[in-house]
C-alpha cells in the first residue's frame, strides 16, 4: 500500500467518524460545521494533503477544518475521542449555521 492510499484511508475513516458525531449531535445534512481534528504529527501530516484537496471538508459539510496536535483550549459543543489503528484522535465540532 502506498503512503497516498494509506493517507486516503485515514481521511475516509475520519470522515465516517465525523459523520457519526454529527448524527449523535442531531445535525442534519444542511448544517455546516466547524471541525477540529487533534492528532499526532504523523497523522496530521497525512491529513493535511486531504485538507487541501477538500475531501474531508466535502464529505462532512465542514465550513472550516483545523488539524492540530493539541486543542489549545478551544471548546467545541460536540467532542469524540477515538482511535484509528495506532493513532489517537479527538474530533470536535461546532454548528456554524
Amino acid at each position: 500500500m502506498t503512503s497516498e492510499l494509506e493517507a486516503e484511508g485515514y481521511a475516509r475513516e475520519i470522515s465516517r467518524k465525523v459523520q457519526a458525531l454529527r448524527k449523535e449531535a442531531g445535525l442534519v445534512k444542511e448544517n455546516r460545521i466547524g471541525l477540529l481534528l487533534v492528532c499526532e504529527n504523523k497523522l496530521k501530516e497525512m491529513l493535511e494533503k486531504f485538507k487541501q484537496k477538500g475531501l474531508i471538508k466535502e464529505r462532512t459539510n465542514a465550513e472550516t477544518i483545523e488539524i492540530k496536535d493539541s486543542a489549545d483550549g478551544k471548546k467545541f459543543t460536540h467532542v469524540s475521542k477515538d482511535k484509528i489503528k495506532d493513532f489517537n484522535i479527538e474530533i470536535g465540532i461546532n454548528r456554524v449555521n
